[in-house]
């Protein structure tokens, strides 16, 4: 596990998570581990393959984000 920081809206964008390759988690228990980053890894991969689109665009918008992580059934994942 990791330290945690919350997204802040007054922060600049370049010193926050980019939202679109954020794991769900992160706003979801309000933590992140090496599984985020393995998630992170994966949401890259897919937008390479996809002409650039990420899985779910946020732009750069907490509750967007976090609508789209609520959306989804992540009860696979113990989450």
């Amino acid at each position: 596990m990791f330290a945690f920081r919350p997204w802040e809206i007054d922060v600049h964008a370049y010193a926050q998570p980019c939202l679109d390759y954020l794991a769900p988690e992160y706003v979801l228990t309000e933590s992140c581990s090496l599984a985020s980053d393995m998630f992170s890894m994966g949401v890259l991969i897919y937008a390479m393959f996809n002409s650039g689109k990420p899985l779910y665009d946020c732009s750069n918008q907490l509750s967007v984000f976090r609508k789209n992580a609520e959306e989804v059934n992540w009860s696979f994942m113990g989450i």
